[in-house]
């Protein structure tokens, strides 16, 4: 039961990205693993918002190494809680934060935090082997 709520809290995230996340590995010359963290920076343990454009707002929670999503799928939302492995990792675009479920197969989620359009912003990350790529902006508050 475990595994499957595992496994589909890593499915639903990808489509929160709005891309599935291949369980392929990133090329040497795009992103390299650099260190293992034990917990989510200061900075990105809040609650981060993305607006879907239909009057809904997605969110990520972030504590010291759980993520709680909330997504809505249609009108339904969905919300999952797991337990995270962290990596350090420097791509292109600078340096990431890889996040996994436990027992999850792929590549994960990237985090960082930066600032878009003057506002402090979570900047989420998927690769598809190719570097990583921002898919979603989150905000510290509702922000459409």
């Amino acid at each position: 039961m475990k595994k499957s709520m595992i496994a589909a809290l890593a499915v639903s995230i990808g489509l929160a990205g709005g891309a599935m996340i291949a369980p392929t590995t990133a090329s040497a010359h795009h992103s390299k693993t650099t260190a293992t963290l034990h917990s989510f920076p200061k900075n990105m343990r809040h609650t981060w918002y993305h607006y879907d454009g239909k009057g809904r707002y997605d969110s990520f929670h972030f504590s010291t190494n759980r993520i709680k999503v909330v997504q809505y799928f249609g009108s339904k939302a969905s919300k999952q809680t797991s337990n995270c492995y962290l990596y350090l990792v420097k791509g292109d675009q600078g340096t990431w934060i890889n996040s996994k479920a436990h027992g999850e197969h792929g590549m994960g989620l990237f985090f960082k935090v930066t600032k878009h359009r003057g506002h402090v912003a979570l900047r989420e990350g998927s690769t598809n082997g190719n570097g990583i790529q921002t898919v979603h902006y989150f905000y510290r508050t509702h922000v459409k």
